[in-house]
């Protein structure tokens, strides 16, 4: 269903050496989350 250049784009799907190398973050508890959501909404609103 989805169009071959999406399937063959390797930042949606990146191969297995690729994947070996990546990084992945675990699940925040809350307290992180809404800092990290904080953080980020501040660089969103108030980026030149």
């Amino acid at each position: 269903m989805l169009p071959e250049e999406t399937k063959e784009d390797k930042s949606f799907y990146p191969d297995a050496d690729t994947m070996k190398h990546l990084e992945v973050y675990e699940k925040f508890d809350h307290k992180w989350t809404g800092i990290y959501s904080d953080l980020f909404l501040q660089f969103k609103m108030y980026r030149k």
